[in-house]
Formats: structure tokens, sequence, C-alpha cells
């Protein structure tokens, strides 16, 4: 983790010489590290928004985190995919049985648990279901908008790179993040209520 921090060190330093070259070197980064979804990728945001602000940071996380977890997703799809199905395979079917009739809501709700599923476990883990690369962008950006956001929000409010450093997963859980996550999570769950509930009443 010493290493990420070294490096988010040269890169606020090569901002503060040469904005352009120092975004495009960060922009790989960010990229490659989502590909690999390794963990720390918090931090990755919450440096962006200490370095281009909160909305520019946003965007940046957003859109390349995207765009990572997305090479992942079809690589492991086209690569891995048939290896695992082998295996998994009545569990996939029940699944995908269980998310046909809200596969958006459900899907964006399995995004916003990073803690208890890792990014790159659902990257993989979608790859094993009938889910279109449309989707994937979709129910990802939708699903990690939240934590990105608060991410550059913090780091947009720290005023040294020691502070990022110190910055912990309890750090981003304050309580309005936590509202706005429960309001969020409840408002999905009420759209599956009624979507089940109107899916229900046309078969009767």
């Amino acid at each position: 983790m010493d290493t990420i921090f070294n490096f988010l060190f040269v890169i606020n330093n090569l901002i503060e010489s040469n904005y352009l070259i120092s975004i495009l070197i960060y922009l790989i980064f960010i990229y490659f590290y989502s590909f690999l979804s390794l963990p720390g990728v918090v931090f990755l945001w919450v440096f962006s928004g200490f370095v281009f602000g909160t909305y520019l940071g946003y965007l940046i996380s957003i859109i390349f985190s995207v765009l990572g977890f997305l090479s992942l997703f079809l690589v492991s799809k086209f690569i891995l995919s048939s290896y695992f199905y082998k295996f998994f395979k009545n569990k996939i079917i029940k699944i995908e049985k269980i998310i046909h009739k809200s596969s958006y809501e459900i899907l964006i709700l399995f995004r916003m648990l990073p803690i208890n599923f890792p990014y790159l476990i659902q990257n993989i883990a979608l790859s094993l279901f009938n889910i279109s690369s449309l989707k994937f962008i979709i129910v990802t950006f939708f699903g990690i908008t939240p934590i990105v956001f608060f991410c550059s929000l913090i780091g947009n409010t720290l005023e040294k790179i020691k502070e990022i450093k110190e910055f912990s997963m309890n750090d981003l859980f304050t309580e309005n993040f936590i509202f706005i996550f429960f309001i969020l999570i409840l408002f999905i769950f009420i759209r599956i209520y009624f979507k089940i509930k109107k899916e229900t009443k046309k078969t009767l």
C-alpha cells in the first residue's frame, strides 16, 4: 500500500508542474488498477477528489473505473465464464431466474456492496450471467456512483497526502453517507417490490 501512496505523491507533484501529462498518467493508472480490481481502489477515488476536486475527480474515477471493470468483465466472459459455468451451472440458472424480473435493480444493489463482495469477485461473477456489456455499464455506473462521489467529496476536503494515507473506510461511512445510502437501497427495494407485484397481477 505504501507503494501506491508514493505513486500518488509523485502524481501530486507532477500535477503541480505539468497538469496534462500527470492527468494522463493517472487516467491510465486508475484504468489498469480497476481492470485488475485490486483492493484499495477507494483510495484512488479519494485521491481524485483531493487532486481534481469533487466533480472532476468523480467524473475521472467513475468513467475510468467503469471502463476498467468492463474490461475485466469482458475478459472473464470470453475466457473464464465457460470454465466456471460448468461448476456453478445449477446455481447460475437459479440466480438468473431470481433476477430476471428486476435485473437492473438487483444488479445495482449487488454493485453497491463492495465490502461483502469485492469488485474482483463482482466483475467475474457478473460475467457468468447473461448480461450484456451495456447492462453491465449501466448497473456498474449507478451501483458505484454513491461511494465514488462520496470518496471524491471526502478527498476534496483533505489538505495533505498524509491525511489520505491515514484515511480509512470508517471515514467514508459518515452519518450522511449512511443515510443517503439507506434511502437509495430502500428506493430500489420498493421498485423491486412493486415490479414483482405488477408481474404477479399479470399472471393471475
